[in-house]
Formats: structure tokens, C-alpha cells, sequence
């Protein structure tokens, strides 16, 4: 059920985020009136999952604009995200100066200091626009879009977190094809893969002729075995740049985008049954419009949603817009998995606009949690026009 909608957030596209605790953690992104080109350190926006407020934090010590040196990671898109405990591991991505990045970063949420850990083994390529995935100890990456070789990619690889080793991935099976902004979720000792862009070309060659996938795919992390799963009902239209979430086993996945249609539909997976259901959710004033290229993630029994990019509606007022007639969000949505009383009680007095001043002191800041838009992106500067970058 969706409860909330909330404006003023970090306006952000291709950004990454984890849940710690009761705090979602953004990193990076960009939105259409940044540039793009001029280096800057990571952006971090830190949501209260309480509260729902969200909040910058300041710039911290080490950044060089030479990469290579850098302890702290350039701004960027297209990059990953995965939580380890306190810490945050951010790989890949890229911006329009500096190009793709594959150097290993990691932000202790405890200090809120960044580090570059020196790591072993085969180093994957530069890439972005790749999947990712934690299960225990380990960090799983899968395919993206490598620079050097222009290319789409099937590899994966791992990376062994308490001695920051990586390892190649050598898979068999029914292997997935080249492909990036697919999702990459785990649900026991196994990783799903679902959606993505690729192309007609079998190595996955950049020829510009896209393809689009909507098969599940499993990775079977004990014999690295790849499995094409069939289903015995109709999966999603086929898309990338979706988002992707897993709630008490079960895989969702909402919006994305397939080369002229932007979705707003949200599914659910069921591993036991090998079945998709498309979750109705009726006319809520609270539901996401369709968009891609968003952030979505789980905390305690309910889901966040917020960024993203949509067409620009006719009639919308003046938001920021690039050449694509697409403009970006700085909203957010609540998905409550297992609504409590209170929330149907708020839900149905935004409904029907009932007073609130006789409410208990707590409910009615708890209501106003609910309805007061954010000021973050009133903070964030805004610069001189770009275009709304690939994914």
C-alpha cells in the first residue's frame, strides 16, 4: 500500500543507495541542470526512515581530482552501492570528465570518512550501468557497459570483502547475455537477474541496436551454475533501468524503460511458485508515476522509492527539462509492506481532508512526517543545462 508522497528530496537519477539501520544512505547521481564534467567529490543524502526527512552531509576531507589518488570517489552515475555492516562500498560508474571508474571505495557511515582499500586479484574492467549484489561476505558484480571495449557484458566477478580480494567468475550454463541496467537481487545462496539492455550483437558489441530481455535468469552461487528460469505466467514487458527489491522472499520490480515506453507498474516474483503477479494498487494519489533510472530500498516492512526520470507531462508546471522532454524527480514514495492502524487511519484522513488538530501530539507529528515535503533540493545548486544522461 502505498502512504506517502513527498517532494523536495535530493533531485537525482542514476544514483545509488543502501539501507543501514534506519537510515538510507544516496550516493551520487546526477539531474538535468548539472554539469556533468566538472569534478567534484561524491554527493551523500542521508533519509531518516523515521522522520522522512533527508539531509546532505558536508563534503569530507581527501578528494583530488585525479582519480587514481583520490580517497574519495568523484561524483558520478551509473555507479553500485552494497552495505557491509556500517560500511559502504561504492564501485564503477562514471561522469563526462573523468569516464568510467573501476577503483574500489568505501564510506564507515560510524566516522563518515571515505577510504580507498587496496585490493587483490583480477580487477574487473571500467565500467557502468552494471548489477551488484551482497550475499555474506561477499560482493557480486555482474555485466554493465565496459568503455574500453565499448561493449555490453555478461562477466562476473566477486570481490571477498574481509580480504578485499577479487575473484573472476568462471560460470556455466545457460548464461545471460551481455547486458547492463539489469537488477541483481539474492534470495537464499542465489542471485536473480532480471531485465536489461543489450544488443543484437551475440558478444555484445555497442552497434546501437538495442535489445531489451525480460527472462529470469538464476546464478547458483555454490557451482556458479546460470539457469534460465520458466515461469508458468506472463513476466513483465521486457525493459531496463528499473528498480529491484526483495521483501520476505519474494523479488519485486517497478518502472524502467524500454526504448520509447517508461512503465510504472510494479511486479513480484515468487521463487517457490515460478510465478509473476503484477500488484494492483488502484487509483492511490500516492502512487509513483511511471520513470526510470530510480532508487528504491527496504527498511523494517516498508519500501522507499525516490528520483528517477520521467517524460514531461503536458500541463506539469516548470520543471527542469533537457533536450530528451524528460525532467527529474526529487520525490519520494512509501511502500508499506504491512500498513499498522495508524497508518490506515492517516491515510484515510488524507483522504477525505479531515481536521487534525484533536489528534494526540504524537500522531499529529507523525501525520505532519508524512505530508511536509523536504528541502534538500531548494539546497542543492543547480547549473547550467546538460542533457539527461545514458541508462
Amino acid at each position: 500500500m502505498w502512504v506517502a508522497r513527498l517532494e523536495g528530496g535530493p533531485r537525482k537519477v542514476n544514483h545509488a543507495a543502501v539501507t543501514i539501520d534506519d537510515k538510507i544512505y544516496c550516493f551520487g547521481g546526477y539531474c538535468s541542470g548539472e554539469d556533468h564534467e566538472i569534478n567534484r567529490p561524491m554527493e551523500i543524502c542521508v533519509l531518516d526512515t523515521d522522520t522522512l526527512r533527508w539531509k546532505v552531509l558536508p563534503p569530507t576531507a581527501g578528494f583530488d581530482e585525479t582519480a587514481a589518488i583520490s580517497d574519495v570517489p568523484f561524483h558520478r552515475y551509473g555507479h553500485s552501492a552494497v552495505a557491509w555492516k556500517h560500511l559502504v562500498l561504492i564501485w564503477g560508474g562514471r561522469n563526462d570528465s573523468s569516464g568510467s571508474c573501476n577503483t574500489l571505495y568505501c564510506y564507515d557511515t560510524h566516522e563518515r570518512k571515505w577510504t580507498r582499500p587496496v585490493t587483490s586479484g583480477e580487477t574487473p574492467e571500467k565500467r557502468d550501468g552494471h548489477s551488484v549484489a551482497l550475499l555474506g561476505d561477499v560482493m557480486y558484480i555482474f555485466g554493465g557497459f565496459e568503455e574500453n571495449g565499448d561493449r555490453y557484458s555478461a562477466d562476473i566477478f566477486s570481490l571477498h570483502i574481509p580480504t578485499m580480494t577479487w575473484i573472476p567468475v568462471y560460470s556455466w550454463g545457460d548464461r545471460p547475455t551481455p547486458r547492463d541496467f539489469a537488477t541483481l537481487e539474492v534470495i537464499g545462496e542465489r542471485l536473480y537477474l532480471w531485465g536489461g539492455r543489450g544488443d543484437t550483437d551475440p558478444q555484445g558489441l555497442h552497434t546501437g541496436e538495442e535489445v531489451y530481455e525480460n527472462a529470469m535468469y538464476v546464478f547458483d552461487t555454490c557451482n556458479n551454475e546460470w539457469s534460465r528460469l520458466a515461469s508458468d505466467t506472463s513476466p513483465p514487458p521486457p525493459r531496463r533501468s528499473h528498480a529491484s527489491w526483495v521483501y520476505h522472499g519474494k523479488l519485486y520490480i517497478f518502472g524502467g524503460y524500454n526504448g520509447y515506453c517508461h512503465y510504472g507498474d510494479t511486479w513480484t516474483f515468487d521463487p517457490a511458485t515460478m510465478s509473476w503477479n503484477e500488484l494492483d494498487f488502484g487509483c492511490s494519489p500516492c502512487r509513483p508515476n511511471p520513470r526510470r533510472r530510480m532508487a528504491c530500498r527496504v527498511a523494517g516492512d516498508r519500501m522507499f522509492l525516490f528520483g528517477g526520470t520521467s517524460p514531461h507531462p503536458l500541463g506539469s508546471p516548470a520543471v527542469p527539462v533537457n533536450a530528451e522532454g524528460l525532467h527529474d524527480h526529487d520525490d519520494m514514495y512509501v511502500l508499506e509492506f504491512m500498513p499498522r492502524l495508524k497508518i490506515l487511519a492517516m491515510v484515510a484522513m488524507l483522504k477525505y481532508r479531515m481536521d487534525t488538530d484533536n489528534l494526540p501530539t504524537v500522531l499529529r507529528l507523525d501525520f505532519l512526517f508524512h505530508t511536509l515535503s523536504n528541502t534538500v533540493n531548494r539546497q542543492q545548486r543547480i547549473r547550467h543545462p546538460a542533457g539527461n544522461h545514458s541508462g
